[in-house]
């Protein structure tokens, strides 16, 4: 699975200095979701869905992110099985 295009994982705010600390963004609470959305689809305990089925809906359950021009997982691809499960291997032999 890779990135395809362009993707933002911050807002590019302002720069901020918090304490001699300069912030120039801030990651959307979707961005993290998307992960842990990610996760329970596609693990074993919890949904067990193959790989394509809980991408999509991890990134279907979340909001917008305004000012986003791609919303976090649009932009993942998979190259090879899209199918495979949590506790399965990427083997050619297995695609369908």
């Amino acid at each position: 699975m890779g990135n395809h295009g362009e993707s933002r994982f911050a807002n590019w705010n302002p720069d901020t200095v918090i304490n001699g600390v300069r912030y120039d963004g801030t990651i959307p609470w979707q961005v993290p979701d998307f992960i842990f959305g990610f996760l329970f689809y596609w693990d074993t305990d919890l949904m067990g869905w193959p790989l394509a089925s809980a991408l999509r809906q991890a990134a279907d359950d979340l909001p917008p992110v305004s000012g986003f021009p791609v919303q976090p997982g649009r932009n993942l691809e998979i190259y090879g099985y899209d199918v495979l499960r949590i506790d399965e291997f990427n083997h050619k032999s297995d695609w369908p």
